[in-house]
This record gives C-alpha cells, structure tokens and sequence, in this order.
C-alpha cells in the first residue's frame, strides 16, 4: 500500500504563515491567524492506505462521531451532489 497525506482545511482566507501546533505520531495541527478570534486549521496525517480508502472512511459521516474527538452525533442531512453535502453534528465543548 502506498502513503497517502489528507489535508484538512477548515475557513478559507488568505495564506500567511502555518504555525506547528501540536505533531503527534506524525499526525501535525497547523494553524494561521486569520484575524481575531479566528484561525484557519491545517491538520496533515500520513495513512497507510490509498487515499479512495481514506476518503471513503472519512465520508461515512455517521460514524465519524466514533472518531472525531468532541463530536457526540452526526448524520448526513441531504446530499445534492458528490461536492455538495448537508450535514449535522452534535458537539461538546467546555467553555
């Protein structure tokens, strides 16, 4: 099998500089300052797995929950197309 890299990028904006948050067995969180209090968020993961196979793992959104820390439920609302998808979580976070 070969290495595959999944980028995951969440908010949009211009590039500047990616600061190294946190790296983890390889699995590295980026973020960039995109103006107060947002940030953009990079995270790189290397996969032994082609990347069809991660994809298809990661879109099973009804079981991301079971591996998406603070996510308690979500579920596939309506999907138009391949690009375009509605979806529903449930998160918790401690303020």
């Amino acid at each position: 099998m070969k290495w595959s890299t999944l980028f995951i990028l969440l908010l949009t904006g211009t590039s500047k500089e990616w600061k190294l948050e946190k790296n983890v067995d390889g699995i590295k969180a980026f973020t960039l300052d995109i103006g107060k209090p947002f940030k953009k968020l990079k995270i790189t993961a290397p996969f032994k797995a082609s990347l069809d196979k991660v994809f298809a793992y990661y879109f099973q959104v009804s079981k991301q929950s079971t591996w998406m820390e603070y996510i308690q439920k979500s579920e596939l609302l309506k999907k138009e197309s391949d690009n375009v998808w509605y979806t529903r979580y449930e998160i918790s976070l401690s303020l």
